[in-house]
């Protein structure tokens, strides 16, 4: 009878940890690795929030070039300027969505990093705190609220 309590015990506690672990928030049921497969299109604003967002993930040609965004900030103003900070400098473009809010244009003229985002992107997640695009496969671009 105490082996069968002590499995019991075993099973609940492993079923308890895994219910745990694999419970997550609206916002993680979304992760960044899912925007790379997924063809769900996630719309819970009308366009980026006003804010600072910072590169989460950057794939380029299906290689991870996320590093090349180490330290950057990216600032969008409801007025379509998009600013681009790095260190003490800033870099102005623009950003803007086609009527269907489908998709969005980033111009942004500067540095290596930033010629790699200028374009047109599918949106696949805008939330207040977060941005996930896509363009040709297999290019993603995620940015999150900081």
């Amino acid at each position: 009878m105490e082996t069968i309590a002590k499995l019991f015990f075993a099973t609940s506690l492993m079923f308890t940890l895994a219910s745990t672990i694999t419970s997550c928030s609206k916002d993680d049921a979304v992760s960044i690795k899912n925007e790379e497969t997924s063809s769900t299109t996630v719309v819970e604003a009308k366009q980026p929030a006003p804010g600072l967002y910072a590169v989460a993930r950057f794939i380029d040609e299906g290689e991870d070039k996320t590093s090349l965004f180490a330290g950057y900030q990216f600032k969008f103003d409801d007025d379509g300027t998009l600013t681009a900070l790095i260190q003490n400098e800033s870099v102005t473009g623009t950003w803007m969505q086609n009527a269907s809010e489908t998709v969005i244009t980033i111009t942004i003229p500067g540095t290596q990093a930033l010629d790699n985002i200028d374009g047109v992107w599918r949106i696949v997640i805008l939330t207040d705190t977060k941005i996930g695009l896509k363009n040709t496969e297999p290019d993603l671009l995620s940015l999150v609220k900081i």
